[in-house]
């Protein structure tokens, strides 16, 4: 399952500073979501939230956008608790 991947996106000589965020989990009322949150490093960003019927399909998604930031260059650095 994913759970808090957080990857970075460093390219000093462009002046590129990013991150993605991206959490699969239940809301209050039982649907899986896949939340995302991105932006340039030390910023907020902005926030996505999509909902899905099924664990597996959240899970797709999660992974479709994992391999999608991953062949951009983007590198995990931690995750989170």
């Amino acid at each position: 399952m994913v759970r808090g991947v957080y990857l970075e996106k460093r390219e000093p000589e462009d002046n590129i500073h990013r991150f993605y965020e991206i959490d699969v989990d239940k809301d209050l009322f039982g649907v899986w979501c896949v939340a995302r949150r991105w932006g340039r490093i030390g910023t907020r960003g902005r926030r996505l939230v999509e909902s899905f019927d099924q664990v597996r399909e959240a899970e797709s998604e999660a992974g479709r956008a994992l391999r999608a930031k991953s062949k951009r260059g983007y590198r995990a650095v931690e995750t989170v608790s």
